[in-house]
């Protein structure tokens, strides 16, 4: 019994020091071709975009990349966006920019000064500069700005590389929605 461990861990230790990691070049090297070649089928397996998320309207001229998140809604309120990236920086109207290269770009209604019809709020970052991991997005009702427009729908847009993972319409009549 005591030579059959003996052989099993030498075994596992030949593995771990030459099988693993000759499979990881090989699998490194064949990955790529392997999914060009299968493209049609991988992509088959994808789920659909759904045709909702193609009607959402948000103003061109935001800033984009490879995460953005956006906040768009239509009354005269406050509404506040913020975004925690996974090395824990947030960016939201006190802190307009991380060292993660998160941006704040749009910030409507701030503090109830200069109302727009067609509020929004958007944080985004550029090409290349977002970490990797999860994010924690929370939008706060800051004011209502006297304008008795509580509660207030909102819409919630969440891109990664120009694609819409999340379009949620949600109602807040105090505080945040996370």
């Amino acid at each position: 019994a005591e030579e059959e461990r003996q052989t099993a861990t030498a075994d596992f230790a030949c593995r771990e020091a030459t099988l693993y990691p000759a499979t990881a070049v090989v699998a490194a090297e064949l990955g790529p071709a392997f999914v060009e070649a299968n493209r049609d089928q991988i992509e088959s397996l994808m789920p659909p975009e759904s045709e909702e998320s193609e009607t959402v309207t948000v103003p061109p001229d935001l800033g984009t990349g490879d995460v953005q998140v956006t906040l768009l809604w239509t009354a005269g309120v406050d509404l506040d966006l913020r975004v925690g990236d996974p090395q824990g920086a947030t960016v939201d109207y006190r802190q307009r920019t991380s060292p993660s290269g998160g941006v704040l770009d749009r910030d409507a209604n701030r503090g109830c000064g200069g109302i727009v019809p067609d509020p929004v709020e958007n944080v985004y970052w550029p090409d290349g500069e977002a970490p990797r991991g999860s994010y924690r997005v929370e939008v706060t009702l800051f004011s209502s700005c006297n304008a008795g427009g509580v509660p207030v729908e909102f819409t919630l847009i969440v891109q990664t590389e120009g694609r819409i993972l999340i379009r949620d319409t949600r109602t807040i009549e105090s505080g945040s929605y996370q």
